[in-house]
């Protein structure tokens, strides 16, 4: 009996002291990854992230110590409290309970709004007018070279001292959460026939010739006919994309003269046939919407007039007709 009870005593202690080790193993894992590391690092949060791919990138930087400790006591004693979207500032000195009260809170930020429509180089110079110190031009430019239609139009809210890498980051990962990341998007490129990429060029040619969601619609219809049967798109925003920048005016979509219908580059469709090789400008979810589901006409032809109104044509003889409206 002595030596039942011993062994149960013995049993006990151990379930003890595997408990505390247990806690004291957890409780260790919600503390700071290094105590004398006070250098901040920015975490951006973007529109529809969730806790769980933070705590991921925050255990890949090092910040916490363990990403499924972190969303447990989020779960558990992080209350209704909801990510604020934004650049915050957070480093290997803070507790998860002191990384968790700086994701919940308004960063400080300068609100900005990225258009549709816009290039690179037009993105950045905006981004240079504003108050961002650390931000550099030329760097936005080094760094975006394979991201044209990659850099999601909308506002956001950054930190002013955030770098010119985060910048990129915060634009390309806002398009990642709603293009790449978005399975109904991804759905409806698979059944389209044309590559992801294909799809943000129309976009992106889209975005430039048309003035509603409307004529999106119609005018990619337009394309898609045009593409079928072999013919050079021709488009004026490709034009203006290949030649770039008015020496004269400084302004980067100047209609097109007859010289740059003839300048030579894979962008110009006029010269080339197909599409160009990539998008000319950042896509809204509309013309993202309409390169997807273009609408069904016979036509083949398009012009504005110079109120602004869309005429169609199915027949060159038509369209010809149509200038008469110019």
């Amino acid at each position: 009996m002595k030596k039942v009870a011993a062994w149960a005593v013995f049993c006990g202690l151990l379930v003890v002291f595997l408990l505390v080790s247990a806690l004291a193993w957890a409780w260790s894992l919600l503390q700071p990854v290094n105590k004398n590391e006070t250098q901040t690092q920015v975490v951006t949060v973007v529109k529809g992230q969730t806790w769980s791919a933070v705590a991921d990138e925050l255990e890949n930087r090092a910040l916490i110590h363990d990403a499924l400790a972190f969303r447990v006591w989020v779960k558990f004693w992080g209350g209704s409290e909801s990510l604020q979207i934004g650049n915050h500032l957070v480093s290997p000195a803070m507790s998860v309970a002191q990384v968790w009260e700086v994701l919940t809170q308004p960063p400080e930020q300068v609100t900005i709004t990225i258009l549709p429509g816009w290039r690179r180089e037009e993105i950045a110079a905006y981004l240079a007018q504003q108050s961002f110190p650390e931000f550099d031009e030329v760097e936005f430019l080094a760094l975006t070279a394979d991201l044209e239609g990659r850099l999601m139009p909308e506002t956001y809210k950054i930190a002013p001292l955030s770098t010119t890498e985060t910048m990129v980051k915060v634009l390309h990962d806002q398009f990642v959460a709603d293009v790449e990341a978005n399975a109904d998007i991804q759905a409806k490129v698979a059944k389209s026939g044309h590559s992801l990429s294909e799809i943000l060029t129309l976009a992106s040619l889209l975005q430039r010739e048309a003035r509603d969601a409307e004529q999106m619609r119609v005018i990619a219809g337009i394309l898609e006919n045009r593409l079928a049967d072999h013919y050079p798109l021709q488009l004026c925003a490709s034009a203006q994309y290949a030649t770039g920048q008015d020496a004269t005016t400084g302004k980067w979509w100047e209609p097109p003269t007859a010289a740059d219908t003839e300048f030579d580059s894979p962008y110009n469709t006029y010269v080339y046939k197909g599409l160009p090789p990539g998008p000319i400008c950042a896509v809204s979810m509309e013309a993202l919407e309409a390169a997807l589901s273009p609408a069904e006409t016979d036509y083949y032809y398009y012009l504005h007039d110079a109120a602004g109104q869309i005429h169609y044509a199915k027949t060159l003889d038509q369209h010809n007709a149509n200038k008469q409206y110019l």
